[in-house]
């Protein structure tokens, strides 16, 4: 689960033979999932989310309520 998010945003982990860490955040609202959002980690040390990638979560999870109309 992804912290500082007032709903569940879940985060699935893969490696990849092209590159080093992929993410996505997956939500459900209503009776729909979402995709949010999937980035390829570029950094090699650190496990933080960027800051720009959670900014972009959040908007895209306001666009998921709108579109659920929520």
């Amino acid at each position: 689960m992804l912290r500082g998010f007032a709903e569940t945003v879940w985060q699935a982990r893969a490696d990849d033979p092209s590159g080093p860490y992929r993410a996505a955040y997956v939500t459900q609202v209503g009776e729909a999932v979402y995709v949010l959002h999937v980035f390829q980690k570029k950094a090699t040390s650190g496990i933080a989310t960027p800051q720009r990638e959670l900014a972009l979560i959040r908007q895209r999870l306001q666009l998921a309520h709108k579109l659920a109309g929520k």
